[in-house]
């Protein structure tokens, strides 16, 4: 089963508006042992969902000040979103914020950092991915969004502190 981009993207036909998998050949010179059109239709799918995120760039940036500041821009808009309780402002940042924090252990390893501040920058990574993961199933799930956000403010806050008490300024 396809799973649909979640993430916003330049439109793209949907299945719907796509042609029929049946009708993107003919069926002369091949049988259907060994696959049958679902086996099409999931091609297309994935395809559609590459396709929508392939026009969403994502950012990586070289280093972990780099990074830092990348993921207090994007905690500030999800910060006023939530508060504000706008789901929609808040979803695409912190996939987004997710994508970046994926970096947090390979750019600790670039930075050549002692090996206890190493250590503490992957923790921290950890604990921002599980904060803001635990977020955006509150986006997700109709939580009291401004709720959600006191409960992890704190433990955002001590987390990045320790990636720029690490050369993340």
């Amino acid at each position: 089963q396809p799973v649909a981009a979640t993430k916003p993207g330049p439109a793209i036909p949907s299945a719907a508006t796509k042609k029929a998998p049946a009708a993107d050949h003919d069926h002369a010179g091949h049988d259907h042992a060994g696959h049958d059109h679902a086996d099409h239709a999931a091609a297309a799918g994935a395809a559609a969902a590459a396709e929508a995120d392939a026009g969403h760039e994502h950012v990586h940036p070289d280093t972990l000040a780099g990074l830092v500041a990348e993921v207090e821009k994007l905690a500030g808009v999800v910060s006023a979103a939530m508060a504000e309780g706008v789901r929609e402002k808040a979803d695409s940042p912190l996939h987004e914020i997710g994508h970046l924090l994926e970096d947090v252990e390979h750019l600790a390893k670039e930075a050549k950092l002692a090996p206890e501040a190493e250590a503490a920058v992957t923790k921290a990574g950890s604990e921002l991915i599980d904060a803001f993961d635990a977020l955006d199933r509150a986006v997700n799930a109709g939580d009291d969004l401004a709720k959600a956000w006191e409960g992890k403010a704190e433990a955002i806050a001590a987390a990045m502190k320790v990636l720029k008490d690490a050369g993340g300024k």
